[in-house]
C-alpha cells in the first residue's frame, strides 16, 4: 500500500489506491470526493515538465496526509480527499485555488498565468466503484472548461445530492 501524500501516484497507482480506500468507505460509512484541477495553459510553458513538478509539490504540501494526489495528464491532477462530502472538497478546491492563482511562470520571456479549472464529485451510496467517482469529476472538469473564467463545478448529480449547494465562482 502506497502511503498517502508519499509522493505524486500515476494513474494506474492511482486507481489502484483509490479502490482500496472505496473498499475502506464501504466498510466504515465515510466520505470521500474527487477533485480534478486542470491547467489549461501548462504546455505552452517551456519545460513544462518542471513546471508541473513545482505545481505537484505545491499541491502536496497544501493537502492532508491521508490524501492522495495523482498526476493523470500532462496538465491534469487528481486528488482523492478522504473523510471529505462535497462540502468540504468546495472548501479544499477554492483554497487550492486561492494558492494556484498566485503562481506564474516565465516562458520565452513572457509571463504566463495558468488558467485553472476544476472538477469536483463525491461519494454517493450509488457508486459501485471508483472509476464512478471519477467519471463524474471528469464531466465536471469539462463543464468548468465551458465557461469564461477560472471556475470550479461541481457534478449535478453530486450537487442534487446537497440541497444547499451551488455552483460559483472562485474569488
Amino acid at each position: 500500500m502506497i502511503e498517502p501524500l508519499q509522493k505524486v501516484l500515476n494513474q494506474q497507482d492511482f486507481l489502484e489506491t483509490t479502490k482500496q480506500e472505496l473498499k475502506r468507505i464501504y466498510q466504515y460509512h465515510d466520505d470521500l470526493s474527487m477533485l480534478i484541477i486542470n491547467f489549461d495553459n501548462l504546455q505552452q510553458i517551456e519545460n513544462g515538465q518542471l513546471k508541473q513538478n513545482e505545481i505537484s509539490q505545491i499541491l502536496q504540501s497544501n493537502l492532508r496526509y491521508d490524501d492522495f494526489l495523482a498526476d493523470l495528464t500532462q496538465d491534469n491532477f487528481v486528488i482523492l480527499l478522504n473523510s471529505a462530502n462535497t462540502s468540504a472538497a468546495i472548501n479544499v478546491a477554492q483554497r487550492l485555488y486561492r494558492i494556484l492563482s498566485t503562481i506564474s511562470f516565465m516562458s520565452h520571456q513572457n509571463l504566463i498565468y495558468p488558467i485553472i479549472k476544476m472538477g469536483i464529485a463525491s461519494y454517493q451510496e450509488t457508486d459501485r466503484n471508483i472509476e464512478n467517482i471519477l467519471e463524474r469529476a471528469q464531466e465536471a472538469l469539462a463543464m468548468a472548461k465551458h465557461q469564461d473564467h477560472n471556475f470550479y463545478r461541481v457534478h449535478p448529480y453530486d450537487a442534487s445530492k446537497r440541497a444547499s449547494i451551488s455552483n460559483s465562482y472562485i474569488s
